[in-house]
C-alpha cells in the first residue's frame, strides 16, 4: 500500500508534468498563430501586387496604341480579404492597405482620373497619355 507521502508525492509530480505539457502546448500554439499571420500578410501582398500589376499593364499596354484606344480594368474589392486604396502617383500604381503598400511602374506620367477598389475603371490613350476613368 502506498503511504499518505507517497500519494502526495506523486500528486506533486502530476502537477508538473502537467505544467510543462501546458506550457509546450501554448508555446507551439503561440508559434503556430504567428506563422499563419505571416501567411496571411504574404497573401496580402501577393494579391495586392497582383492588383497593382493589372492595373499598370493594362494602362502600359496602350502606350504603343493609338490614342482613343481603351481596354477595361476591374481590380478586385479586397486583397487578401483586407480594404485598400489605389493612388497614381508619379509614374507608378500604388496599392496601400493597413500594413503595406504595393507598386507598379507606369511608362507615363501623364495620366488623368483615379481608380476605385472593386469598380471597372475604363483606361483609355489619348494624345498626351493615359486618362483613367469609369465605363
Amino acid at each position: 500500500m502506498k503511504t499518505k507521502r507517497q500519494k502526495g508525492q506523486i500528486a506533486i509530480e502530476l502537477m508538473v508534468i502537467m505544467s510543462v505539457m501546458a506550457i509546450i502546448f501554448l508555446s507551439l500554439f503561440a508559434q503556430f498563430s504567428v506563422r499563419e499571420e505571416a501567411i496571411g500578410d504574404s497573401r496580402t501582398r501577393i494579391d495586392a501586387a497582383r492588383e497593382a500589376a493589372k492595373i499598370a499593364l493594362a494602362a502600359n499596354s496602350l502606350m504603343a496604341a493609338p490614342p482613343g484606344a481603351w481596354v477595361i480594368v476591374r481590380p478586385d474589392p479586397a486583397v487578401g480579404g483586407k480594404n485598400y486604396s489605389i493612388s497614381l502617383r508619379g509614374r507608378r500604381v500604388e496599392l496601400a492597405w493597413d500594413k503595406g503598400t504595393a507598386s507598379r511602374p507606369l511608362m507615363t506620367s501623364n495620366f488623368s482620373g483615379s481608380v476605385t477598389p472593386g469598380s471597372p475603371v475604363r483606361i483609355t490613350k489619348t494624345s498626351g497619355g493615359i486618362s483613367f476613368g469609369s465605363p
